[in-house]
């Protein structure tokens, strides 16, 4: 059974009574309210990103939201929870039938949740859910996919115990796999805050990138996974591939987060995220079972040789293309 859903007068009602005066405005004003599935999917909002457009929900949907955001004429950034006196219509011409598309953002200014309403020339008032992936018709016929890579001296230990090493399989089974990806595989480097790298770079890097200092895997995999979602559109799915090492004693995120990350609202499968993780050594394989909830995701490990990454990596894959149409 779905979760209840928790609006944001429900939200309110929970507050303090200051709170709850200045969160609702008179019975004449123009209501605007946002739907939150759960309070797990509300939990990182901070601000609200407001467009208007004459087109329909569908092709707003079919954008990542910064993209809407950067074409659109009429948009509104307002702080969450929502002032009493937020009229995002304001904008509207007279009678003029609109879309409103939402996106609730967290304190990196990610998209964390988004979802699009159609508000007729005479209303006033308007309420959009939210959905911690957009809404779509159809199903996802490309892959938008996110590489974590644990780059520590942990995997070093491990590269050395596979007979050809990792980056070998990472070219064959992976990167040159020809996996139906929409734009470019991301690459998110498991030391310090996480590195993005373009396709373009992605053989080069991984082929130069040293296997030093503490491991970062957790923080990496965390801002991987909300930058899927940020990126997230119709027609494309994400999943993130999780390759490990050992155990993450250095990251400041927690294997908690990046379980959040994956999960969207609960008991609602279809805005989760898609994980697949392999780890090389044991501590790897326990931060793998601590992290990705069992519901969306699939890991293996510890992997003993080379045979058994390539068979991995090539489920991985398997496991990918199967969620496309």
């Amino acid at each position: 059974m779905r979760a209840p859903e928790l609006t944001w007068a429900a939200w309110a009602m929970s507050l303090p009574v200051g709170l709850v005066a200045s969160a609702c405005g008179g019975a004449s004003d123009p209501r605007f309210e946002v739907t939150f599935a759960d309070e797990l999917t509300a939990a990182p909002a901070r601000s609200l990103d407001v467009v208007l457009s004459a087109g329909s929900c569908a092709e707003a949907s079919s954008l990542a939201f910064d993209e809407l955001a950067r074409s659109a004429e009429r948009r509104v950034r307002l702080p969450y929870p929502v002032p009493e006196d937020a009229d995002p219509l304001a904008q509207r011409r007279p009678d003029e039938a609109v879309a409103v598309a939402v996106a609730a953002r967290d304190a990196d200014d990610l998209v964390m949740a988004r979802g699009c309403a159609v508000v007729d020339g005479r209303d006033r008032d308007v309420q959009v859910d939210l959905s911690a992936l957009p809404s779509c018709a159809d199903a996802p016929s490309a892959l938008d996919l996110a590489l974590v890579v644990d780059a520590s001296s942990v995997m070093q230990r491990a590269n050395i115990g596979l007979e050809d090493g990792v980056r070998p399989a990472l070219f064959a089974e992976v990167i040159d796999a020809a996996l139906p990806v929409e734009d470019e595989i991301r690459l998110y480097v498991g030391r310090g805050d996480g590195v993005q790298r373009l396709k373009a770079d992605l053989e080069a890097t991984i082929e130069a990138l040293p296997f030093e200092g503490p491991s970062h895997a957790l923080d990496a995999a965390d801002r991987a996974t909300r930058e899927l979602r940020h990126r997230a559109r119709c027609g494309v799915e994400p999943g993130l591939l999780w390759i490990v090492a050992g155990v993450d004693a250095a990251s400041r995120a927690q294997p908690i987060d990046v379980t959040l990350a994956l999960l969207g609202a609960e008991a609602d499968p279809t805005d989760d995220v898609f994980g697949f993780g392999l780890a090389l050594e044991e501590g790897g394989a326990r931060l793998l079972e601590a992290s990705l909830p069992p519901s969306t995701s699939q890991w293996a490990g510890p992997l003993l040789g080379q045979a058994s990454f390539i068979f991995q990596l090539r489920e991985a894959r398997r496991a990918f293309t199967a969620r496309l149409r």
